[in-house]
């Protein structure tokens, strides 16, 4: 087993987990100035992202009535309510368009990149974590932390796998 300081390193962010949501928040760390590094414990980021809706990805839902998304989901929908009030449809469509991504609407609204391939939104996350410098060491399963005291976190360990 090996550790990763947090203290040792310069880093002031560590994030686990490189899916899309992992690669977001790196990327989105690193745009505000923090030095960061992702975790993944498989060989590649974004591994499931590149297979979903058929390798095409379906990026969003176009309805950009947050109310009206919400109630799609019945009673998970007031769960969601808090993080859509933070960043909804509009923000990731605007966040993709200006990272170059086009894309287009289809049934029921779901949202797809025009070239029909998740690869496009796995180079919009991979260059915005890129252009922040995100530290990035795959083939990291993390499993467990390091504590400095009770109440802060100053490292990760990782298995040797």
């Amino acid at each position: 087993m090996k550790s990763v300081l947090i203290s040792k390193k310069p880093w002031d962010v560590v994030v686990i987990g490189g899916g899309p949501s992992g690669m977001m928040a790196a990327g989105t760390a690193a745009s505000l100035g923090a030095r960061v590094l992702l975790l993944e414990k498989n060989a590649t980021l974004g591994k499931k992202l590149l297979i979903t809706g058929g390798g095409r990805c379906n990026v969003t839902n176009a309805e950009t009535d947050n109310k009206k998304l919400l109630a799609k989901f019945g009673k998970s929908g007031k769960f969601l309510f808090s993080a859509f009030s933070q960043w909804d449809v509009k923000d990731t469509l605007k966040f993709f368009h200006d990272h170059g991504m086009e894309t287009k609407i289809e049934n029921e609204l779901r949202v797809f990149p025009t070239s029909n391939k998740a690869q496009s939104v796995w180079n919009v996350l991979s260059e915005y974590m890129n252009d922040g410098k995100v530290s990035v060491l795959t083939s990291s399963p993390v499993i467990g932390f390091v504590n400095s005291n009770k109440k802060i976190i100053s490292g990760v360990k990782l298995s040797n796998g």
